[in-house]
């Protein structure tokens, strides 16, 4: 599954409700048709081209995924991702059976018990990392902390971990 990160370009005037996967499509449609940049698309020819690139070179990773499904949820990983610098996230997600019900960050354990503690605090519904919690990625800090190094990928998704260099 993508997510698109970015507003790459504006359709028309008055398509300000649609999210940005859907202008990306009408985007598309509409070169299709034409065989040119829509005129207000123009200004983020170079974006846009960096994201189509993106989508072609990561084509075939959720296969990848798909055939790894095993491997990957034996080691107890229920959402993997690749984020790129164009603002293109491509995601594949399978949660355990009633994991959505469950809250998957349960309250940190205090010195003072708390007072008139509820199962509604306890017990919340689970919120998606990329689809929920983390709308406008490129604005987000797990993605701003990726940085490019050349010849290494660096992933570091805590402030407290040491950084992983591959």
């Amino acid at each position: 599954m993508y997510c698109l990160c970015r507003r790459y370009c504006l359709v028309n005037d008055t398509d300000s409700a649609i999210s940005a996967e859907e202008a990306f499509s009408v985007y598309l449609q509409q070169m299709r048709e034409t065989g040119e940049l829509p005129f207000l698309c123009a200004s983020r020819k170079v974006l846009v081209h960096r994201v189509l690139f993106d989508m072609k070179a990561l084509s075939g990773l959720t296969d990848l995924w798909r055939m790894n499904r095993h491997k990957i949820l034996k080691n107890g990983v229920q959402l993997v991702f690749f984020a790129t610098p164009s603002g293109l996230i491509k995601f594949w997600d399978e949660l355990p059976p009633g994991m959505l019900r469950m809250n998957p960050n349960p309250l940190e354990p205090t010195i003072a018990p708390v007072k008139n503690a509820t199962a509604a605090l306890l017990q919340q519904r689970y919120i998606h990392f990329i689809k929920e919690q983390n709308q406008r990625s490129v604005e987000d800090r797990y993605f701003r902390r990726s940085i490019r190094v050349r010849n290494r990928i660096v992933v570091d998704i805590n402030k407290k971990s040491m950084s992983i260099l591959i």
